[in-house]
């Protein structure tokens, strides 16, 4: 079953979600969600994901409107694309 928690995200527009959260009683993971695996060059690492929660269940359930989202959340609509080059 899953642990839901209320998180607000604002992409691509404002809105609360639900999402799973870890088991914090998950011996694998220590209630991290996942764990780091190193890779052969022993330099790096990357982070496997637990099976104790997923990572796509995520459900929204109510949009924000963009002024309730700068007021309570901080939210600041970019104005510039950001993967745009650079003017000339």
């Amino acid at each position: 079953m899953p642990r839901l928690r209320p998180r607000f995200n604002d992409w691509p527009t404002p809105r609360i979600e639900l999402a799973d959260t870890p088991d914090p009683a998950c011996t694998v993971c220590a209630g991290k969600g996942g764990f780091e695996v190193p890779e052969l060059d022993n330099e790096s690492a990357y982070t496997e994901p637990c099976d104790c929660f997923d990572l796509g269940a995520c459900y929204r359930i109510l949009p924000v409107p963009r002024f309730v989202a700068r007021l309570f959340f901080g939210y600041r609509a970019s104005s510039a694309d950001p993967w745009a080059d650079a003017p000339y």
